[in-house]
């Protein structure tokens, strides 16, 4: 049979919605197309022919000059300078940089170091507070991996605006009110 893939060739199957597409496609574009389904983003153009040619991923875009970004560049670049949005920076750099399209609170942690940036000093709740922005997100999938949301790629690309950055700030608690003591000791935070 002619559309029988070989040993270096992989066939595809698309149904749905009226739509019922075979075909045998090489192990790089096979690569790629895997790479899109599970939700990260092509590594390089893809051709596609008779369905309108070259098409250009636009996450990745090549290092100026040849020398790749460092995770600090990046960080500096992106203007991250809450931990929501260096949490956030850092995983779309993950992804974008080391083709990462997953990470877990641990690599996340890491790359503070790497980028000569302190250690949050309560990053379970950073951690938290970046999910509740929706910048990242669990991952189904997988549990216990993260990876940066549609609303987390446009905080990183407006480098953070005023609007996401007040959106970043963790709530703080109100101070208890003295007079409502009754059953309050003064055990609490001053």
């Amino acid at each position: 049979m002619p559309d029988e893939p070989h040993e270096d060739s992989f066939k595809i199957t698309i149904e749905g919605g009226g739509l019922s597409m075979n075909r045998t496609i090489d192990a790089e574009r096979a690569r790629v197309l895997i790479n899109i389904l599970m939700g990260g983003a092509a590594s390089e153009p893809v051709v596609t022919k008779g369905m309108g040619g070259l098409h250009q991923p636009q996450q990745q875009q090549p290092p100026r000059s040849g020398v790749p970004i460092s995770l600090r560049e990046f960080l500096n670049e992106a203007q991250a300078t809450n931990w929501p949005a260096k949490i956030t920076a850092i995983g779309t750099y993950m992804h974008d940089n080391e083709d990462r399209p997953s990470f877990t609170r641990d690599e996340v942690r890491t790359r503070f170091r790497q980028a000569g940036e302190a250690q949050p000093g309560n990053f379970h709740r950073d951690f938290a507070v970046t999910i509740q922005n929706g910048w990242i997100s669990e991952d189904p999938k997988n549990p216990g991996s993260h990876y940066v949301t549609n609303s987390g790629r446009k905080a990183v690309e407006s480098k953070f605006s005023g609007e996401v950055k007040r959106a970043a700030t963790p709530a703080r608690r109100k101070p208890r009110a003295a007079a409502s003591s009754e059953g309050d000791q003064g055990g609490g935070e001053e």
